[in-house]
């Protein structure tokens, strides 16, 4: 009879503390022990101390039975090994120099405590964490190859083992689905791992890097392995195996395992070199076959340790369920793809008459059909197309199977085969020779120069059943009209209970490409030709442009429509767009395109010559503003109207010195950036120009008048007031104060009420122009008033203004007085060229129109209001948010400790990232790095906030 290796050995986690660990450890290693903590383990007794002097250490406890000590003194050796890799916890001798102590019959040691969280404590580890984990077990590997243990030595978790276990437990099994799993399990292991196992090159392993053994850290705003513990399960075995222990519990709790799985080949790639196809095509079968091991083990053993069991047991089923499903050829494929020769279909018969002649539907992204409809509306999609029947080649992205990108992929838009709509019912005929194994989808297995394949149709009407034999050119069935028929053709046969998709995740594709060929020669077509791959826009514009042109996201979508707030990529996934005040009645609108089209169709030139659009325009804004703002400058960027403004305050007055307020910005221009607290303070700034002086910045959470103060506004203006009082005093009185009605880059700080009233007033008494930079905050967005410095109760002397202006067409503005602008008019000639040439005019014209037409300023009033009502309700949910701020659509959020508030820039960034992976976009901004803008498009609606609070609610709650 077969020794049963699962049985546990030693102290178990039943078992209380010893009343004697505390005084053994005080006397042997002169440790003072506060506290004990007791920890999960399999074999041993686990406890975490608390030392008296400060930190921890962890004490561990063995039945000294046997050849304990032996195991014992060669897992410290191997600790210390691996130690010269990766993050072991060194062992701690006694204070005569011993590093194991036996004690009533029990081995006791002691180790630092290593810090970070167990991986199975990680809400999600994500692909990046995945991968090193791969890197963690080619470096263990390497780290262990010194280690001589025994190759006749084996025990339950080994591997090659799995067989066995596997039929001691089999009869456990009542759930009829988890008996079939466990078939399948077994079939693959011994058709695909026992091979890989007999020929692999074997080491010495630890050959148990599971979810309580990894453990993780945050370094920035990403996870690391910090940390690999309990070298109880040392093995001398194939060298792949350590990389299928990891493989197996980093694909738990993931919907889709093989992403997983795939990262952490790769980091195994990294270090070890790529996978042999051997080696490729064992490792999910070990990994699976693990699993099921683990899941029947921790059954057998829940009457003794129940808690224990469930914690290493719960995800298990969920991850063999999801992998039972995947044909074991795309598994192989997904995580190391090699190279799969097509199948040779030439000599077929024509399946479906006239198929040959069909129209080719295109409905990729970047099609320039789409270019008038919404791309976001399936309906409008299909409605676009040409009438009747038609095509969709294989390997397409699909426009419109698009949406909301979903955080783990998805959705699937690339179509595999081709897909028929035909407009009358056409029947279809086998274009060759096979046997029907499945009837919805239709599936038949054919063999061509003795290799087997897959013909798969779907919604094809057909009578034939499994068994069926059919020649070439025998009826298969009907293809109905208008009813969307598919066709693929596998070059593998499809296992029970293995699905086949239609569609796949672009992640999927390269994958499932190589298995699903292109069938077209089975409908008497010519295969489409392979499109030459589109160089990535990130590699090309990292090759082409400045790396200080910096993009969004560590990995960016790349992006190709747009609609309202609705940004699309190369997928065809979707992105809430809660960030864009440039595009401000919303992306692609419709009239501001029509315009610009209708514009350069009839005339664009430059500012010198006369055309109706600029004087009408002129008109048109300077009637938002109030008296006596009336003059304008027609310029292309925000930056050029700071520049400008400065240029006229400094010309008017004589003077030369600006007041800012610190963390603004106000551009990228030499001058401009020279008035930007957060550019010249901030990474390869130095420091502010002689001609720049700055106040305190009114933050009522880190300022020095809080939230709790009386009157903020006058305490922080009487600060500002002695800066423009010393600068008077030393001869150097200011040309203008220049601040954004309500701060933007520095973290949407809203500015106390009275504030800029009152610095406005000491500002003119000095002498100096007041500018309200309104080139983030102006035309309606805040809500209230279409101009942010009215909600401060000012007029300013002159008022710049860009972004949303021209809806992402480049157009800004200085407005003033007629007084200073005919001061202006006496110094040095200004003139720009592109600055309100006709197009620009007419689309700057159509945003008002917008504006006014759809009610956007009282819509950003209320969906505002609704937007940070939501917002407050999620911060006392999550105390890392510390406040919510801001006015209409110009929102922030900041994290950081809620205790100290000590910034969390690093949630801030990681929250972005992964809000991108779900469809939304937001990103950091803040003095400090830790808040969240929120500026989108004015069309945003509540639909769309609530769309937005779920999402970083569930990201919040993922990234801990």
């Amino acid at each position: 009879m077969r020794k049963d290796l699962s049985a546990p050995r030693g102290v178990t986690m039943s078992q209380p503390e010893p009343d004697w660990l505390r005084p053994l450890i005080a006397d042997r290693w002169g440790l003072e022990v506060a506290a004990v903590d007791n920890f999960d383990g399999e074999h041993d007794l686990t406890r975490r101390l608390s030392l008296a002097s400060g930190g921890f250490a962890c004490a561990k406890v063995r039945n000294a039975a046997g050849d304990a000590r032996r195991r014992t003194e060669r897992e410290l050796t191997a600790a210390s090994l691996a130690a010269t890799a990766l993050p072991t916890a060194s062992t701690w001798l006694t204070d005569d120099g011993a590093n194991i102590v036996e004690y009533r019959g029990q081995l006791v040691w002691v180790t630092e405590w290593l810090g970070g969280i167990r991986w199975i404590d990680v809400p999600r580890p994500d692909d990046v964490l995945c991968r090193e984990l791969g890197r963690t077990a080619a470096r263990m590997v390497d780290a262990l190859q010194p280690l001589e243990v025994e190759a006749a030595t084996r025990h339950h978790w080994d591997l090659r083992e799995v067989p066995a276990s596997i039929a001691m437990h089999r009869d456990q099994i009542t759930d009829e689905r988890q008996a079939a799993i466990a078939d399948r399990t077994l079939t693959l292991f011994e058709r695909y791992a026992v091979p890989a196992l007999s020929i692999a090159p074997t080491s010495a392993l630890h050959q148990d890097l599971n979810d309580h053994n990894v453990l993780v850290e945050r370094r920035g705003d990403q996870l690391a392995v910090s940390g690999v513990v309990d070298f109880g399960d040392l093995v001398c075995g194939p060298a792949i195996s350590e990389l299928a222990v990891a493989v197996a519990y980093a694909m738990l709790r993931r919907v889709h395992p093989l992403d997983a799985a795939a990262a952490v080949v790769g980091g195994w790639a990294d270090e070890r070199g790529r996978l042999t196809p051997e080696e490729a095509a064992a490792i999910v079968p070990l990994a699976s076959g693990r699993l099921l091991v683990n899941a029947l083990t921790w059954a057998a053993r829940s009457g003794d340790q129940p808690a224990y069991a469930h914690a290493r047991s719960a995800h298990t089923w969920a991850t063999l369920h999801r992998l039972a499903a995947i044909p074991a050829t795309f598994a192989q494929q997904r995580i190391a793809p090699c190279d799969r020769r097509p199948i040779d279909i030439a000599g077929s018969i024509p399946a479906v008459p006239g198929a040959s002649n069909l129209p080719v539907a295109d409905l990729d992204p970047h099609d320039s059909r789409w270019d008038d409809i919404d791309p976001t509306d399936a309906h409008a999609i299909h409605s676009a197309l040409p009438a009747g029947a038609r095509l969709v080649q294989h390997d397409t992205v699909r426009l419109d199977h698009g949406g909301f990108a979903d955080g783990e992929g998805g959705p699937a838009t690339v179509q595999l085969g081709v897909e028929l709509l035909l407009d009358t019912d056409t029947p279809v005929v086998a274009p060759l020779a096979g046997e029907v194994v499945a009837a919805q989808p239709l599936l038949i297995e054919h063999e061509v120069d003795g290799r087997a394949f897959t013909t798969r149709w779907r919604d094809l009407a057909t009578a034939l059943t499994p068994g069926s034999v059919v020649a070439a050119g025998d009826p298969l069935g009907t293809a109905q009209a208008m009813v969307p028929l598919g066709l693929q053709i596998l070059n593998i046969r499809i296992g029970e209970g293995e699905a086949i998709p239609d569609f796949v995740r672009p992640a999927d594709r390269v994958a499932w490409t190589s298995i699903s060929n292109d069938p077209s020669a089975l409908i008497g077509r010519v295969p489409a030709p392979v499109d030459p791959p589109r160089v990535d826009a990130v590699i090309k514009r990292n090759e082409r442009l400045a790396s200080s042109q910096r993009y969004y996201y560590r990995e960016p979508a790349t992006l190709v429509r747009s609609r309202d707030c609705a940004l699309i990529d190369t997928n065809a996934h979707m992105y809430l767009d809660a960030i864009n005040n440039v595009t401000h009645v919303g992306h692609a609108n419709r009239r501001v395109v029509e315009a610009a089209t209708r514009q350069m169709h009839r005339l664009n030139t430059n500012s010198r010559f006369v055309y109706q659009q600029m004087g009408d325009y002129a008109e048109r804004l300077a009637a938002t503003l109030p008296d006596p703002l009336e003059v304008v400058f027609l310029v292309c960027t925000g930056s050029e109207a700071n520049d400008l403004a400065l240029r006229i305050a400094r010309q008017v007055t004589g003077n030369e010195q600006i007041v800012v307020i610190d963390g603004a910005y106000h551009g990228n221009t030499t001058a401009v950036t020279g008035i930007s607290p957060d550019r010249y303070k901030g990474p390869g700034g130095q420091g502010p120009p002689p001609t720049t002086s700055e106040v305190p910045r009114p933050d009522r959470l880190r300022g020095a008048y809080g939230y709790d103060h009386p009157d903020p506004g006058s305490a922080y203006a009487a600060d500002a007031e002695v800066v423009i009082d010393q600068l008077v005093a030393a001869g150097n009185a200011p040309a203008a104060f220049i601040a954004e009605s309500l701060m933007g880059t520095s973290g949407q700080i809203v500015h106390p009420d009275g504030y800029l009233r009152q610095v406005f007033a000491t500002v003119r008494k000095a002498g100096g122009l007041c500018i309200a930079d309104e080139v983030q905050v102006g035309f309606g967005r805040l809500g209230e008033t279409f101009w942010g410095f009215e909600l401060g109760g000012v007029i300013p002397d002159i008022v710049t203004m860009g972004k949303p202006m021209g809806n992402g067409h480049p157009i800004a503005a200085v407005v003033t007085t007629r007084k200073i602008a005919d001061l202006f008019d006496q110094g040095m000639k200004y003139f720009n060229t592109f600055g309100g040439n006709p197009v620009s005019c007419a689309v700057a014209d159509a945003v008002l129109d917008e504006i006014e037409w759809q009610s956007l300023q009282a819509r950003s009033t209320s969906v505002g209001r609704y937007f940070k009502s939501q917002l407050e309700k999620l911060r006392t949910d999550d105390p890392r948010i510390v406040d919510v701020r801001g006015l209409g659509l110009y929102l922030g959020i900041e994290f950081a400790e809620p205790d100290t508030l000590e910034p969390m820039s690093w949630l801030a960034r990681a929250v972005s990232e992964r809000m991108l992976q779900r469809g939304v976009v937001v990103y950091p901004n803040g003095v400090l790095g830790n808040c969240l803008k929120l500026k989108p498009p004015m069309v945003f609606g509540p639909s769309d906030v609530d769309r937005f609070i779920a999402t970083l609610r569930a990201t919040l709650e993922e990234i801990r």
